[in-house]
């Protein structure tokens, strides 16, 4: 049984998935400095070791390790450099394993949830923590890209099911670029972020 007892959706997940100590565990990571995104994640990626060794057998080598939970992690969650097939993959695995990967990610938690279990269940005070950090920015966009590029993967994939497109092994990518329409440069998110703005706005100082 989890520690937590409150009836908001990260309470009733620690329930669900005996999360011993969430809560202290929770509120010591966010003293520590950690974000409300990176709290998240880590609830989020307790959820899947305990779905996952529920299971036993060979799923549970998938998290014998930090490391193999945060591997499996990001391909569930459409990380940076993962294809929608190795994606599927890992599902499939995972299903006729015995765990019901739907229902895990579906549980997950967003930023926003652990924000209002800090505020309204522990009555920790959040208003410390700026509404964007670069980190959060990048792994936003990330997501973004990350998302619309499955979605384009799916796409080209049912046109190929329906018989209206040929191609032997589509690869699909997106890519995320910022153009300032005053000078015409264009940048990567990171790239903006470590120039802290379009050069052009130096050339006018």
């Amino acid at each position: 049984m989890g520690e937590s007892q409150c009836s908001c959706k990260v309470g009733r997940v620690a329930e669900r998935y005996d999360l011993i100590a969430l809560d202290a565990d929770v509120q010591d990571r966010h003293d520590a400095g950690a974000s409300l995104r990176e709290l998240a994640t880590v609830v989020n990626k307790q959820m899947l070791r305990t779905a996952v060794e529920r299971a036993g057998g060979d799923a549970s080598t998938l998290v014998s390790s930090e490391q193999g939970v945060d591997a499996l992690f990001d391909v569930l969650n459409g990380g940076e450099e993962t294809t929608e097939t190795e994606r599927v993959r890992v599902k499939t695995r995972l299903e006729q394993a015995g765990v019901d990967i739907e229902t895990v990610t579906d549980d997950w938690i967003s930023h926003a949830t652990i924000k209002n279990h800090l505020n309204d269940c522990l009555s920790v005070d959040t208003s410390r923590e700026p509404s964007i950090t670069e980190s959060d920015a990048i792994n936003t966009v990330e997501w973004a890209r990350a998302r619309s590029e499955n979605v384009v993967a799916e796409t080209i994939q049912r046109l190929q099911n329906a018989g209206l497109l040929e191609i032997d092994a589509p690869a699909t990518s997106v890519t995320v670029r910022i153009t300032c329409e005053d000078c015409g440069r264009s940048y990567s998110v990171r790239d903006l972020l470590d120039a802290e703005g379009c050069a052009c706005m130096d050339d006018e100082n």
